[in-house]
């Protein structure tokens, strides 16, 4: 008979968690401290990336950037404004479902995609449009929200949103549309 070798144990989510950490971690400039942070909306939003079923610390790195980058930033948006205090928040954090589907977020190719043109390609559309208004977010809207750079519509308006506007939105360059009113949001773009 031939030899086996002893099959490998399944990475813990600690090491999927420490490797999303890692692989975040280079997109912010102080290292993403937050992340490390278990009361932050940034380490609940790197949690629940590390909880995909499917994801593992070997298949992360077939993660685009990109890809990774939106599910993070949606992930923040949602655990910064109490997502599950929402008054509707259709497919959002589904780990089945690509961001594209989850309501109010719109991408670049949708209409390939709802008429099946871009089948196993879900991971590669670009969010470019972000629309959750008059859904009663609460809570701040995080610096992470800049990391969505092909967006070009955000709304956000008609919630209850407080705090200051982060400077970060200044830094999206493809932002053409932006609505904040009916918030109570401070300080300037």
């Amino acid at each position: 008979p031939r030899a086996t070798s002893p099959p490998t144990a399944a990475p813990t989510s600690a090491e999927t968690f420490d490797s999303v950490v890692d692989r975040l971690s280079g997109i912010f400039p102080d290292g993403g401290d937050a992340l490390l942070d278990p009361s932050s909306p940034q380490y609940a939003a790197a949690r629940w990336i590390a909880s995909d079923p499917n994801l593992q610390p070997e298949s992360l790195g077939l993660l685009t950037d990109v890809a990774l980058r939106q599910r993070y930033a949606l992930a923040t948006i949602y655990y910064s404004t109490n997502g599950e205090g929402w008054r509707l928040s259709k497919g959002w954090l589904d780990q089945d479902l690509p961001v594209c589907e989850w309501l109010g977020v719109r991408c670049e190719g949708d209409e390939l995609r709802r008429r099946g043109s871009l089948r196993g390609r879900r991971d590669e559309l670009v969010v470019t449009k972000l629309q959750i208004f008059e859904l009663n977010l609460t809570g701040t809207i995080p610096a992470e929200v800049s990391l969505l750079k092909n967006v070009t519509t955000l709304s956000l308006y008609g919630n209850n949103l407080t705090g200051t506007i982060p400077d970060s939105i200044s830094g999206m360059a493809a932002l053409q549309e932006l609505e904040l009113d009916g918030n109570d949001l401070t300080g300037f773009i």
